[in-house]
């Protein structure tokens, strides 16, 4: 089980990934480079951060959980890999809210 401040690292540094690999301008050279090798799905992806968020939600839960425990049996380990995929669901979510109300107040601002 996950503290409770582990957990709020765990989800916002997913939306923080998310918001970095979508959005950022730091990320864009490796968009431009991965252009060249991965086909066009995978592209809209790293613009999408609802799906953006589900990857990176899945890989980041990976460090903070251990998806495998080589003591248990097969139903510990399929409740665990349950746990890294709600986490990657959840933290696409918040993505995409962050998205969202970053928009609603970029639409109530801007001249």
């Amino acid at each position: 089980m996950l503290e409770m401040s582990s957990l709020l690292l765990l989800l916002l540094g997913g939306v923080g990934m998310t918001v970095i690999i979508v959005e950022g301008q730091i990320f864009v050279p490796v968009k431009e480079f991965l252009k060249k090798f991965m086909p066009s799905f995978f592209m809209k992806m790293l613009d999408c951060h609802q799906c953006c968020g589900f990857w990176c939600g899945l890989i980041l839960s990976l460090f903070f959980m251990n998806p495998i425990e080589t003591y248990a049996g097969l139903g510990i380990l399929s409740i665990s890999l349950a746990k890294n995929f709600a986490t990657g669901c959840a933290v696409s979510l918040l993505s995409t809210l962050w998205a969202s109300v970053l928009l609603l107040i970029e639409s109530k601002t801007a001249i």
